[in-house]
């Protein structure tokens, strides 16, 4: 993107724009200001000289993510502009902080047609582009600001900018103005190039080019990476920019090729769903992944990985990449990248991750599980490295000797030493184990070896039937009134499906599910005779007797029976 430098044109200065070409100065008050909320509420005074702003945000190309109140500015320069040539267009005003660590936010709004002082709230709807915003502010403070705006108000000269805040923090809008530079006559003006070169100067393509007035400098932005034929290139140099006059108009920046292990790269503001522009970040720009959100970034096939992430600012929260596929925002997440207040904004890498199958990843802030999915985020770029070929999985053993396991994928257990894989069936009342030594993806199974933790290699393929155990999978499963969850339990030493009268199965286990009416309190496997009863996931405390095959007693005679979840012998 083309951003212009200021540079004051003295009268002088005609003698390299051309002849008769005056660069003049205006100052234009706004045309009218007035402050919308997302209620809506619209507040217009034609006197006032102040305005307070506060926490606003883009949703849908539309301003409104958060109440606000936005400013509204609204600028008319057509007259001014009329049969003359923009040389710089400066936007202007000051700020008072009312608290630590505020921002400003602007936004240019496409449709700037509306009467700021007839306006309704049935009749705005104010779509727009953010394209500035995380400038920090110190409490009860005032700043000034200057943001060039040349080439929007070269596109439009009637042109209003939304200015808040992205935080919750109010403070105070005043001074706001319009500087235009112009010429009343013929402008000459120059091309320039900036080049991408290997590190013998071989040019490898084009990353930006333009024109701009003589007398006046151009900034061309370029990227930290790019792919170009397949390859991925990358460059040390830094501020992303460089800059041009009339007596410069080529440039070079030096990249070289990237590690190979790089999979994939993103520009903060090619996926997230806003972005605004600063000349410290790569292309010029950045992104913004709003709260409830996700930013997709790319598909990866089975491998362990890390991701790298440059992150804008600081945003007090833990970086998260997530299964694109799951919509469930709280169990959706592969890993995390912890940040605490006094980490600076900076390259971060998080620590390696495997993916098992073909997943497309996402990036957003973090999951705290009480409804504040996804905060916000501003990334400048982001990249993924494989690390290494994933060839298995792992799976624990407790110390009874038994577990359930959720195949994540076509698994081989027929080489792993010491351990036992098992597909179950059921029918009400006992359970059938059939060894098998493979199974396909998204088979529950019964384990059983020593205990410990062990590493079970992909299988080619697998045909295996799957059983009636259900796979636990992703996120923890909840009992509902019409069904009954079996979880796997021992007995006296024996394993045993028992009934999960509370709390859930454990995401990645498996378990029996049935018909509420008529279901026994627990399911003995065949050949795993029980005596007693010690319960991991259920406990049964009803008073009741059941018999040794979980059957209710409603008069118990002499015999062994199971009470509370344990064993009793009535004579």
């Amino acid at each position: 993107m083309k951003k212009i430098t200021f540079k004051t044109l003295l009268v002088a200065a005609a003698m390299t724009m051309g002849v008769n070409a005056w660069a003049d100065e205006t100052t234009l008050d706004p045309v009218g200001v007035f402050t919308w909320t997302k209620a809506p509420a619209i507040t217009y005074d034609g006197a006032a000289t102040s305005w307070a702003i506060n926490q606003g945000g883009i949703s849908g190309g539309k301003i409104g993510r958060y109440t606000g109140p936005y400013a509204i500015v609204k600028f008319d320069a057509s007259s001014v502009l009329a049969g003359k040539t923009l040389l710089t267009a400066t936007l202007d005003f000051d700020i008072t902080a009312g608290a630590n660590n505020s921002s400003i936010n602007i936004a240019q709004l496409n449709d700037a047609t509306f009467d700021p002082a007839t306006v309704t709230t049935s009749t705005f709807d104010a779509t727009a582009t953010q394209f500035q915003a995380g400038d920090w502010s110190e409490k009860n403070s005032t700043k000034h600001f200057s943001y060039d705006v040349s080439t929007r108000v070269e596109a439009a000269n009637v042109i209003a900018f939304a200015i808040y805040t992205n935080t919750g923090r109010e403070q105070t809008l005043k001074n706001v103005q319009l500087k235009l530079e112009y010429s009343t006559g013929a402008v000459a003006k120059y091309d320039y190039e900036l080049n991408a070169v290997d590190g013998l100067g071989t040019k490898i393509k084009t990353l930006a080019s333009g024109d701009e007035y003589e007398g006046k400098s151009a900034t061309a932005y370029f990227p930290y990476m790019f792919d170009e034929g397949g390859t991925l290139y990358t460059t040390a140099t830094t501020p992303y920019s460089a800059t041009f006059d009339k007596d410069n108009l080529t440039k070079n920046i030096t990249y070289t090729e990237a590690a190979s292990t790089i999979v994939a790269y993103m520009e903060g503001e090619a996926v997230a769903s806003e972005s605004g522009e600063d000349a410290n970040c790569s292309n010029g720009k950045w992104g913004h992944v709003e709260g409830n959100k996700k930013a997709t970034l790319a598909t990866l096939p089975r491998g362990k990985y890390t991701a790298t992430i440059y992150l804008k600012a600081n945003p007090n929260r833990s970086i998260v990449l997530r299964d694109n596929a799951n919509e469930d925002n709280n169990t959706n997440t592969i890993i995390s990248l912890p940040i605490s207040k006094t980490s600076p904004a900076g390259v971060y890498t998080t620590d390696e991750f495997d993916i098992i199958n073909t997943t497309t990843i996402a990036f957003s802030g973090y999951t705290t599980g009480d409804g504040k999915t996804n905060q916000s985020a501003d990334i400048d770029y982001i990249y993924i490295t494989k690390t290494g070929e994933l060839t298995s999985v792992s799976a624990t053993v407790g110390g009874d000797g038994w577990a359930t396991f959720v195949a994540p994928a076509d698994l081989d257990f027929s080489g792993v030493a010491g351990l036992e894989a098992f597909t179950a069936t059921t029918g009400g009342t006992t359970v059938e184990l059939t060894k098998v030594d493979n199974v396909q993806e998204g088979t529950g199974v019964v384990l059983k070896g020593t205990a410990g933790s062990y590493d079970i290699p992909f299988a080619v393929s697998s045909s295996t039937a799957k059983g009636d155990l259900k796979s636990g999978a992703v996120a923890d499963v909840e009992a509902d009134a019409a069904h009954v969850y079996y979880g796997l339990t021992m007995i006296d030493g024996k394993a045993t499906f028992a009934k999960v009268t509370s709390g859930a199965i454990a995401a990645g286990k498996a378990y029996f599910m049935l018909d509420a009416d008529g279901a026994r309190e627990f399911l003995t496997i065949a050949g795993e005779e029980a005596t007693g009863i010690e319960t991991v996931k259920a406990q049964i405390n009803n008073n009741r007797y059941y018999n040794l095959q979980g059957v209710e007693v409603a008069q118990p005679t002499k015999g062994l029976y199971i009470v509370n979840g344990k064993k009793l012998l009535v004579k």
